[in-house]
């Protein structure tokens, strides 16, 4: 498993780094949707089958990180 500070990341107080569990793929599509919009207007059309179809051909509980914010 990586360390993410291999990536250079930083520590924000109150948030959680950690494997993204299954139940939130359809979280994680939505924030990917929600950042192309806001880079480029519109999203890029990678849709939850898509990211669905990634995670069942990779591992996300070693090949992923997401960012929790406090609740």
């Amino acid at each position: 498993m990586t360390d993410p500070s291999a990536f250079g990341s930083v520590s924000v107080p109150g948030y959680v780094l950690r494997r993204p569990r299954p139940d939130e793929v359809a979280a994680v599509h939505a924030l990917v949707v929600a950042v192309e919009t806001a880079e480029f207007g519109e999203s890029s059309g990678y849709d939850l089958s898509d990211l669905e179809a990634e995670w069942r051909t990779s591992d996300p509980a070693r090949d992923a990180w997401v960012a929790v914010a406090p609740d």
